[in-house]
């Protein structure tokens, strides 16, 4: 059943339940326009009308497809549009003048005015002395400066006046009648004269509330306010679709394009500016994106709808006199010494400007598919719940013609032995070039497996085709589609059979095979590399490598200059999707070509742009938008087979300041990346070396920190810490990187007897902050890339008390810093404690008791009785004058004082409670943890690093429940953000649920998904897009059980323990990630 039927039996079904519904015959406030066309209607309810009360959701439903673009809302919505208007970014009039004001300078005229009076008046009071005619020339100045501010002033005054009238309108807000009942007002547009019919259904439950007979006029004219009227309404739905929806930029493109193609002067209602990087005038800097070209499609769209991002220069410059970045290379050979690093069998296979990713065996190949099959697409897509299914893995096997079956997992390790993936282009989504070496262990059966592969390929598509190639001897089948969909070119070199999906990479991999290209395995860097990471090491199942080569490829201006016109390219076919999109909201008959799209304005012809010459054209079969040079969307081709040999002059300038950014940033050497990964049925651990390093300000604090050779951090465990971070304090060599660094701790010392110096030298040589578990009343989130941790780790004391107080907010926590000399910190506590009461008692004392006052009380807790210490009573001698015969008095022994700090805080009360004990100061938020931390048998936690951070979730007990259902809302909320791109692939595009998943890989690169296995479907009367867990976005829900039957919940209910390190070594940066199942 297509869309057609669909929708056919959704308005029976409306239709049935009208007819259990009693249809009121009052007259209705109704007025129509309609012009050459078709028409727009507007219908005006009262609560009356509608029969009472209906809440905030209704929905508007036509029985014909003559209705479209129909949107019901309510009065108090409207006003929370205007609300929401407070916040649209400024105009562009707004813009220019705010610029004009800022190119007065007036500012500099002011400053340099009253800098030359204080000259003058430092004259005058003998301060200074200036000869008399430099007196003269500098009291000339200011009289010069003060006319030319005034003139300024002058021509100032105007301007900002209009630019507050402009601000004042934009933020003005009508007050909210909260008194009046609110009205309900239905817009939307016709095409064809006559009979209609509207009903008006309760979103919740379907139930009928109202029906509306339209008749719709054939005449033209009426009233023409309705256009703006319903340009209003649709854009008001479409931004929340759009807010709602992000990644997808077709809700964008109707906003701005549906204006311009009803014609006249409407200016467009979406958002136009593109997003700025710096000022403006400069548009997003295509040259440092490390990004897909679907996260910033919506504003590499803005900028072409604003006629801001075509570049109309001619590529006549060649690339050659483009230079990359001036960053040295590592001394590697010197680094090698006489060590004989050993070199595996593909990487004389491999060119060394190619990302390699090798295994050990398939079975490895397999398992971590697995595990990324479980994880999601990537680590970080898992970890911020994707419900983006690009299904990369599918397409390139399908490319291939490799597919992952049963027989591989069973017999595959007596048919493969290892294998490595490689290739130059890592956007694997859009489309790149892969290759795949495999050592044959069984020839014979690996060609049979092969060629039914093909066979399989032929059967489900009758386009492939096969062909019999050849390379410099090298005979290479090739089975190919006219869309890349098979794209397969094959070949055996020696023992290694290579199948890739680009024939110019399986060409570069035979020249290196014949030496005629520079290998990965003779690369010098690489070699280094692998005496960090030995070859056949038992912790290596993968080993993954980024080769300086790469880096140079990647970061050079022919990559550079390609990948930002490949996303220029891909935004062009983006937009086609979006205007045949903007087609099918007006229900426009038929599949329109490109020339049907331009001629009604549903695309402009400055929206298509191929900087390589490419031009458009929509595949006859499926309607896709192809480009002749770049192909089409998941399917690109390869930057490795389209290389520029020219550049125009604004590419040449832009790469210019990418490399002047670039080389800024890394300023000393090109760092090559391995990462080694072991996968285990019960451990799965990632290593990596990066060599010394970047010049960036993080890093240098972190190093001066916690730099230096590994120590053993052992420290005091609580046995219900949930998480801990254990960091080395290197106070020498923070001191060595910054001379001014005791100064950190004077706030601290100042109210005792002590130096800085003196603090610091009773200090040890690390630190750890432990949470435990327990039900937190609220969750602490910062903010998206909030600037602290660099100003925390060039303190250490700010990265105590600062992770100390975050965490302590919502949960029992506590720290320990080693220390070396124990009766100074216990002194430098006890001082620092009366310090800081005494100061505050002083404040209160000399400016009273306000408000918001803190308030600070410190006592001592003796521990003696109270905290077993493991020691044997001494006999006490009597006192003085008593008989020795006479009864004692058991001692019992002295424990550790506890000092405790009692904030108030306004309505708030803190304590902090501090202890010397065992070599550690501990201090905790809660005293009872604090007391099991000074008990005897406590376990320490010890491992040998710069910076650990562990976090253990079999001890998840309380904080549990908190923790699944942070989790459930993410993926509610993950899974929610498809509804829209859902909802326009059935309203816009005509597709029915059972296409959305494939249809949803050409339209969008990506198959929505609920991480929880809900199914998406429609609401058959009104058409709503909802998940059969989630609900829809107006009316989301969430299941209340947690389900760890799911695979999403059971691979993170199996996590027992996570752990990452850090370790400065003298080959680099070493790194840990380690996770115990």
């Amino acid at each position: 059943m297509n869309v057609h039927g669909f929708r056919t039996v959704a308005r029976v079904a409306a239709l049935g339940l009208l007819l259990l519904v009693p249809v009121a015959g009052t007259a209705l406030e109704t007025t129509f326009f309609r012009d050459k066309e078709g028409g727009f209607f507007r219908v005006t309810l009262t609560a009356e009308d509608l029969g009472g009360e209906v809440g905030d959701g209704l929905q508007a439903v036509s029985d014909a497809g003559n209705l479209f673009g129909i949107r019901a809302f309510h009065s108090r919505e409207e006003q929370q549009t205007a609300r929401a208007n407070r916040y649209a970014p400024p105009s562009e009039e707004e813009k220019r003048l705010t610029l004009e004001l800022q190119e007065m300078h007036e500012n500099d005229v002011r400053n340099e005015g009253n800098l030359l009076r204080s000259t003058l008046a430092a004259d005058r009071e003998g301060k200074v002395r200036l000869e008399a005619a430099e007196r003269g020339r500098l009291e000339a100045r200011v009289a010069e400066l003060d006319e030319a501010s005034n003139r300024l002033a002058e021509r100032r005054r105007p301007l900002e006046e209009r630019l507050q009238r402009l601000q004042e309108a934009r933020y003005h807000q009508e007050p909210v009648d909260t008194r009046a009942v609110p009205t309900w007002t239905v817009v939307g547009r016709f095409r064809d004269a006559g009979q209609a019919r509207l009903r008006l259904t309760h979103p919740a439950d379907g139930r009928m509330v109202k029906e509306i007979t339209l008749d719709l006029p054939a005449t033209p004219g009426g009233d023409a306010g309705l256009v703006d009227d319903w340009l209003e309404a649709s854009d008001g739905f479409l931004a929340r679709q759009g807010a709602a929806t992000p990644g997808d930029s077709v809700f964008s493109y109707l906003r701005n394009q549906a204006p311009r193609r009803l014609g006249g002067d409407r200016p467009p209602r979406g958002p136009v500016r593109p997003v700025r990087r710096s000022g403006p005038g400069q548009s997003m800097d295509l040259y440092s994106l490390t990004t897909g070209a679907l996260a910033i499609q919506e504003s590499l769209q803005l900028d072409r709808m604003a006629d801001d991002g075509r570049d109309e220069g001619k590529a006549t410059r060649p690339i050659d006199r483009l230079t990359g970045p001036t960053i040295r290379s590592h001394p590697f050979q010197k680094m090698i010494g006489g060590r004989a690093p050993g070199i595996l069998p593909h990487d004389g296979l491999v060119p060394v400007e190619f990302l390699a990713c090798h295994f050990a065996d398939i079975n490895r190949q397999l398992a971590l598919g697995d595990l990324m099959d479980q994880w999601g697409t990537s680590l970080l897509h898992s970890m911020q719940v994707s419900s983006h299914d690009a299904r990369v893995k599918e397409k390139i096997q399908q490319q291939l013609c490799l597919p992952t079956t049963e027989l591989t997992r069973l017999f595959g390790d007596q048919v493969i032995g290892d294998l490595t993936l490689c290739g130059s282009d890592p956007f694997v989504h859009e489309g790149t070039d892969l290759t795949v070496l495999l050592t044959l262990r069984n020839r014979a059966l690996f060609e049979m497996q092969f060629a039914k592969n093909v066979a399989a390929a032929r059967q489900a598509d009758a386009r492939v085709r096969e062909e019999k190639l050849d390379y410099r001897g090298v005979p290479i089948l090739a089975v190919t589609t006219p869309d890349r969909h098979v794209y397969s070119f094959s070949c055996v070199l020696g023992e290694v059979a290579a199948v890739s999906n680009s024939p110019r990479a399986l060409e570069l991999v035979i020249d290196t095979a014949q030496g005629r290209h520079h290998s990965l395995g003779a690369a010098d860097d690489y070699r280094y590399l692998r005496t960090v990471f030995p070859v056949g090491d038992p912790a290596e199942d993968v080993f993954i490598y980024l080769s300086e080569a790469a880096i140079r490829k990647l970061v050079g201006p022919v990559w550079k200059v390609a990948r930002q016109r490949r996303l220029q390219c891909v935004n062009s076919l983006r937009m086609i999707r979006n205007a045949q999109a903007l087609w099918g909201a007006e229900h426009q008959p038929g599949t329109p070509d490109l020339e049907a799209l331009r001629r009604g304005r549903f695309l402009e012809d400055a929206y298509l742009f191929c900087p390589d010459g490419g031009r458009y054209a929509l595949d006859p079969d499926t309607a896709e938008p192809v480009c002749s040079a770049h192909g089409r969307m998941r399917y690109l081709v390869p930057i490795l087979e389209m290389p520029p040999a020219r550049v125009t002059e604004k590419e040449e300038k832009d790469y210019g300041e990418f490399v002047r950014q670039y080389n800024q940033y890394w300023s000393t050497f090109f760092d090559p990346i391995g990462l080694r990964v072991l996968v285990g049925s019960s451990v799965v651990q990632l290593e990596t070396c990066i060599l010394p390093l970047i010049e960036s300000s993080a890093y240098n604090s972190l190093r001066a920190l916690a730099g230096g050779d590994p120590v053993p951090l052992a420290f005091p465990e609580h046995p219900r810490t949930i998480g801990q971070l254990r960091v080395k304090l290197a106070l020498n060599q923070l001191r060595q990187v910054y001379p001014d660094s005791p100064g950190a701790v004077d706030p601290w010392v100042r109210s005792t007897t002590l130096t800085a110096g003196e603090l610091l030298d009773a200090l040890g040589d690390g630190l750890s902050v432990n949470v435990l578990d327990a039900a937190p009343t609220f969750q602490l989130q910062l903010p998206d890339n909030a600037p602290v941790l660099p100003e925390l780790l060039r303190n250490p004391f700010s990265l105590v008390a600062g992770s100390f107080f975050l965490s302590g907010l919502t949960y029992p926590t506590y720290a320990a810093i080693a220390v070396r000399q124990p009766a100074v910190v216990e002194r430098f506590v006890a001082e620092a404690l009366r310090g800081a009461q005494t100061e505050n008692e002083l404040w209160r004392m000399n400016h009273g008791r306000g408000f918001l006052d803190v308030v600070v009380r410190t006592y001592a807790v003796p521990t003696a009785g109270l905290v077993p210490v493991p020691v044997p009573p001494a006999p006490v001698p009597p006192p003085e004058g008593v008989a020795p015969d006479a009864p004692l008095a058991p001692a019992l022994p002295a424990g550790p004082t506890i000092y405790t700090l009692d904030l108030e805080l306004i309505v708030l009360r803190l304590h902090f409670f501090f202890a010397v004990h065992d070599g550690f100061l501990l201090v905790a938020n809660r005293r009872d943890v604090l007391i099991d931390l000074l008990r005897p048998g406590v376990a320490k936690t010890a491992g040998t690093a710069n910076l650990v951070f562990r976090l253990v979730p079999e001890r998840f007990v309380e904080v549990a429940e908190a923790c699944r259902l942070l989790w459930q809302e993410r993926i509610r909320s993950a899974c929610l953000n498809n509804l829209g791109s859902l909802w326009a692939l059935y309203h816009l595009r005509g597709l029915l649920p059972a296409q959305w998943a494939d249809q949803g890989l050409a339209v969008n690169g990506y198959a929505a998904v609920c991480p929880i296995q809900g199914v998406y479907g429609l609401d058959p009367v009104a058409g709503e897009v909802r998940c059969s867990v989630h609900g829809t976005a107006a009316r989301p829900r969430q299941p209340l059980p947690y389900d760890p039957s799911l695979p999403l919940h059971a691979f993170f209910s199996s996590l027992k323990e996570i752990e990452s390190s850090l370790q400065f070594t003298p080959e680099g940066v070493m790194t840990r990630l380690r996770l115990r199942r």
